[in-house]
Parts: C-alpha cells; sequence; structure tokens
C-alpha cells in the first residue's frame, strides 16, 4: 500500500463523495521503506511512509504495515490471516522473488487520508477493534485528531503507475 496524503492539514482539504481521491492526496513517500520476510508464514512485512514518518518515527517497529494481498484465485481451503495482510496455506504469500529476480507486484494507493481522518480516527480508538493490539495506536490515532500536515520535504507528487515502476515501488516482472 502507498499512502497518499495532500499538500496542508488533513481536515482542511475539500473533498466531496464520489471524487477521485487522487485529485486531493496528491502526494506520497517514495523512500523510507523497509523490508522484511516474517518466518512463521513467509509474508512480506512492509513499514514506512508518512505513517512511520510522522507517527511512528521514535518506535519504527510499531508503526503500520503497509504490505496487502489483496487479488487471489480463491479456494474454500484458503483463509486470510490479519485481514489481508497475509493468508493460509503459507505458500500464497510468496509473493516475491527469492532467485534475486522480479515478480509482477503493484501498489494499492491507500486513501485513508481524506478529511474524514480526524473523525474516523476517534472512533476506531473508541471501539478498541483494530486487528491486533489496538492500544499500541492510541497516540497515532490521538495525533491524527489533531489536524497533522504529512507533506515534508521529502514527498513526491503522485503522476502515475509508470512513476512508480521507475521508483522501484511496482514491478512488471516478466510481464511486457
Amino acid at each position: 500500500m502507498l499512502d497518499m496524503y495532500p499538500d496542508g492539514r488533513l481536515e482542511d482539504q475539500s473533498y466531496r463523495a464520489g471524487q477521485n481521491p487522487i485529485e486531493v492526496l496528491k502526494w506520497f513517500d517514495a523512500g523510507n521503506y523497509s523490508i522484511q520476510i516474517q518466518p512463521r508464514l513467509t509474508n512480506m512485512w512492509i513499514q514506512g511512509g508518512p505513517r512511520l514518518r510522522r507517527f511512528f518515527d521514535k518506535d519504527p517497529q510499531k508503526a503500520p504495515t503497509l504490505n496487502k494481498i489483496p487479488f487471489v484465485k480463491w479456494n474454500r481451503r484458503f483463509v486470510y490471516n490479519t485481514s489481508t495482510h497475509s493468508l493460509l496455506p503459507r505458500r500464497l504469500n510468496r509473493t516475491y522473488a527469492t532467485d534475486g529476480g522480479e515478480l509482477t507486484s503493484g501498489a494499492i494507493l491507500h486513501t485513508k487520508f481524506l478529511p474524514t481522518i480526524a473523525k474516523r480516527s476517534a472512533e476506531e480508538k473508541n471501539r478498541k477493534e483494530h486487528f491486533e493490539n489496538s492500544a499500541l495506536y492510541d497516540d497515532y490515532y490521538d495525533e491524527l485528531t489533531q489536524n497533522p500536515i504529512l507533506k515534508s520535504e521529502t514527498s513526491t507528487p503522485f503522476t502515475g503507475w509508470r512513476q512508480l515502476e521507475a521508483k522501484g515501488l511496482i514491478s512488471r516482472g516478466g510481464w511486457v
């Protein structure tokens, strides 16, 4: 997932229902990501972006994960684990090359930071139903309700999928 965000304070943006969110959320972080392979399920664990930079810089290990496996040719024997971050059986999590090459990959443009984020964050904190330890996110939710600015001197304006491929954030792998 690639977190998209606006130029300016989160709640001060103008957005109407049905509008393309990328018209408002035009910015992303192009290069502060870390990737690990989780040994238990062999899934990728990607962290970084504006959430790590702005909210979890003092404790990056607690930053939200940015990996999901949203498209699966389904079988009744499959199950998502921890939302769509990983699957069972474990072989379905191997969405990465292990031979030094590349597999086809994509990015979900994550439009979480629309003007409604402060209200939604307060609700999430009260619900305490985050898929893992919700208390870890209390400070994060509190900061989101303060109408922060996510854009920084390292932010990149989004221009399209070719830009993401050139920056190594997605890959066509062996496809032409």
